[in-house]
């Protein structure tokens, strides 16, 4: 019965554990980031046949938000 016990409370720990390790993770905000205008630009510049500028914007964007 103890070891029962003692099985149960360390599950339970190690799922409050990876938890609040999850909760921890912050993933990137992509509209306050201008993540969305970046690509945005770049599908113009592209359709403009500006591939440089173009690449620059997606390197930006990717930059912001990996």
């Amino acid at each position: 019965m103890k070891n029962l016990i003692t099985i149960l409370f360390c599950f339970t720990a190690l799922f409050y554990a990876n938890d609040a390790q999850s909760q921890n993770k912050t993933s990137p905000d992509y509209i306050k980031g201008g993540y969305y205008q970046l690509i945005y630009e770049a599908k113009i510049a592209d359709l403009e046949g500006n591939e440089d500028l173009a690449f620059e914007k997606l390197s930006q964007a990717e930059k912001r938000c990996p």
